[in-house]
C-alpha cells in the first residue's frame, strides 16, 4: 500500500475585492480623463477672462497717452449727449479735428468728418467732460456699475500750453 500524495496546485489569481478595487481605479481614471478638456477650458477662460473695470483702465489709460498730444477745442451738447472736440497731433505733427462721445453704448473717438472711428469702451451708459484750468474732468458711467468714474486728462487749449 502506498501512500497517496494529495498533491495540490497554487494557482495565483486575482480575489473578487481585487477586481471590484482594480475596476474602481480604472474607472476613475477613464472618468479624469473624460474631465481634462472642461478642465482645461476652464483654466483658459480663467486666463482670458479680462474683468470690465480692467479694460476701463486701460481705455483711460489710452485716453491719458492719447491727450498728450491733443489741444482742447470745446465741449458741446447735441441732444442732450456730451461731446468733447480736441485736436490730435498726427506722426507728422498735422493736427486733425476728433470728437469723443457716446454712440450705441460705446465712447467713441471719431474724426470730425465721421469717416473713422476708435471704440474705447463698451458699455457706457453717460459720460460728461468739464473743463478746469488745463484739464479735462471725465465723469464716466457704465451701465452695470454704480460708481462712476471720475478722471483728469491734461490737455492744454493751445500748442503754448
Amino acid at each position: 500500500m502506498g501512500l497517496r500524495c494529495l498533491v495540490v496546485w497554487k494557482v495565483r489569481a486575482f480575489t473578487f475585492i481585487e477586481v471590484i478595487i482594480s475596476l474602481f481605479i480604472f474607472t476613475l481614471v477613464i472618468f479624469m480623463f473624460s474631465q481634462m478638456p472642461t478642465l482645461i477650458q476652464d483654466s483658459d477662460r480663467s486666463v482670458f477672462k479680462v474683468s470690465s473695470e480692467t479694460k476701463t483702465n486701460q481705455a483711460v489709460w489710452q485716453l491719458e497717452h492719447y491727450f498728450q498730444k491733443c489741444i482742447f477745442k470745446g465741449i458741446e451738447e447735441v441732444s442732450k449727449v456730451q461731446r468733447l472736440k480736441i485736436q490730435h497731433a498726427d506722426q507728422m505733427g498735422v493736427y486733425q479735428d476728433r470728437i469723443i462721445k457716446v454712440v450705441n453704448g460705446s465712447l467713441r473717438l471719431q474724426n470730425d468728418s465721421n469717416k473713422g472711428n476708435m471704440p474705447l469702451i463698451d458699455g457706457v451708459a453717460h459720460v460728461t467732460f468739464k473743463r478746469v484750468g488745463p484739464y479735462i474732468d471725465m465723469k464716466l458711467t457704465l451701465e452695470n456699475v454704480a460708481q462712476p468714474i471720475h478722471h483728469r486728462f491734461y490737455c492744454p487749449a493751445s500748442k503754448g500750453g
